[in-house]
């Protein structure tokens, strides 16, 4: 990670710990200027863990991912979010440059760093009417099926 900071230019903005245990890493995250999120290629429909624990930290936080994927729609409507199509070198600059002048702030309360279509009830309910809809084609196919 220290020679792709180095070979962006961006070593003395970037701060690389390596491994911590999850506390002190949670810690950081929670603590940084801002976070940031890099989802590979072979991953754009797959949303990474680290991500709800970066978006529950309430810091900004910069997606790099390629587009469309599955964490950028997740980050939709998200404030302090901006999301990045991998090589958006110019966006990428632009982002770090606004959160490089900000002032820092204080992060969000937790219960407000979290959007609502993301809590667990939001999340529950999508899941409900998910799950009645693969139901009820599923009893629309059967019937059919009987009908034949």
């Amino acid at each position: 990670m220290a020679a792709e900071a180095a070979l962006a230019g961006v070593s003395d903005l970037v701060d690389i710990d390596g491994a911590k245990p999850s506390r002190e890493a949670l810690a950081a995250t929670a603590g940084a200027i801002a976070n940031v999120c890099i989802v590979a290629d072979v991953h754009a429909r797959q949303i990474p863990a680290k991500l709800f624990e970066q978006i529950t930290a309430g810091r900004p936080l910069v997606l790099l991912t390629p587009l469309p994927s599955d964490a950028a729609d997740l980050l939709q409507g998200v404030s302090d979010a901006v999301i990045l199509r991998h090589g958006d070198e110019a966006g990428l600059d632009n982002a770090l440059a606004r959160l490089a002048s900000a002032t820092r702030r204080q992060p969000r309360a937790v219960a407000g760093a979290v959007p609502a279509h993301l809590t667990v009830t939001a999340t529950m309910d999508a899941l409900e009417t998910l799950l009645r809809g693969a139901i009820g084609a599923k009893r629309i196919h059967a019937t059919t099926q009987r009908q034949s």
